[in-house]
């Protein structure tokens, strides 16, 4: 069994993309892709999964797009500063001077920050796609780790993702064209995905630790039962071989089977003993 991955993205180039050329990287995991997080929901169906990619820049059905005039865009983006300018007073690389040139420079990057900005809201785009999709996430999946997963988003586009809650953001491969795209996210595949199951492992720790903490003073050998399975779980996904994640996994999957509490705790167990036994012993 493998784990349950959903790639929530508006653009089907993106979509199809990472179909075609990254997917195969996520030895244990097997996607769903939507457009929508009500697409995803009815794709998931009644499984469970253990990780969202989320697209962070995406459209607003709301919003009346309209392309910005290139005075406009010319405006927003501003002269890049001199060079005089940039190297005033700035004659070796003591610490000061150093960080003034870098600060000059950073400056114009900002601006043309601002500037991207301001034309993705003319053209109906932003971050407001992402940050919904990981509310609506956390409320229904609490469990699931959630990735922030773009190409367009600047820095504080990750800000605000970190701060709502995701666990963490990752920069899709660059690239200038479809193909350079579809090459680099094949180069990149491996890497992305091993970051990808960290943040699994480390959102399935923070969720079944305090679980598996409490059942300890609950009455009833089911409870303490599910209680240990999960501690072992736990230390488990810690960084354990792949041997001994995948008998921590099926230790819960015969808890589960033996009638264990409900609710949460079960969906939260069914997810941890799907992801273990995903990575199956060499």
């Amino acid at each position: 069994m493998s784990g349950l991955f959903v790639f929530i993205d508006d653009s089907e180039f993106e979509l199809e993309n990472f179909k075609a050329n990254a997917a195969k990287a996520y030895d244990r995991a097997e996607f769903v892709y939507a457009g929508t997080f009500d697409q995803a929901v009815q794709e998931i169906g009644g499984r469970i999964p253990v990780c969202f990619l989320l697209d962070i820049f995406g459209g607003d059905p709301e919003a009346k797009p309209r392309l910005p005039k290139p005075q406009e865009t010319v405006k927003m983006m501003g002269k890049p500063p001199s060079v005089e300018r940039l190297y005033s007073n700035v004659e070796k690389p003591s610490p000061k001077e150093a960080n003034l040139l870098l600060r000059r420079i950073y400056a114009y990057v900002n601006r043309i920050q601002m500037a991207f900005s301001r034309a993705a809201g003319m053209l109906g785009q932003g971050r407001h796609y992402g940050l919904d999709n990981l509310n609506r996430v956390r409320e229904k999946y609490p469990w699931a780790a959630a990735v922030g997963y773009s190409r367009k988003a600047l820095y504080a586009d990750a800000v605000a993702m970190s701060m709502a809650g995701a666990d963490g953001v990752l920069q899709k491969p660059q690239g200038d064209d479809d193909e350079a795209i579809a090459l680099a996210t094949r180069q990149m595949s491996l890497a992305l995905a091993r970051a990808v199951y960290e943040m699994v492992d480390r959102r399935l720790i923070s969720t079944a630790a305090p679980l598996a903490l409490s059942m300890f003073d609950e009455p009833g050998g089911g409870s303490q039962l599910m209680g240990r399975a999960l501690r072992v779980a736990v230390a488990a996904m810690g960084g354990a071989s792949g041997g001994v994640r995948f008998q921590a996994g099926r230790q819960l999957e015969d808890v589960l089977s033996g009638g264990a509490p409900a609710g949460l705790t079960a969906t939260v167990a069914s997810a941890i003993a799907q992801w273990l036994t995903a990575q199956r012993p060499a």
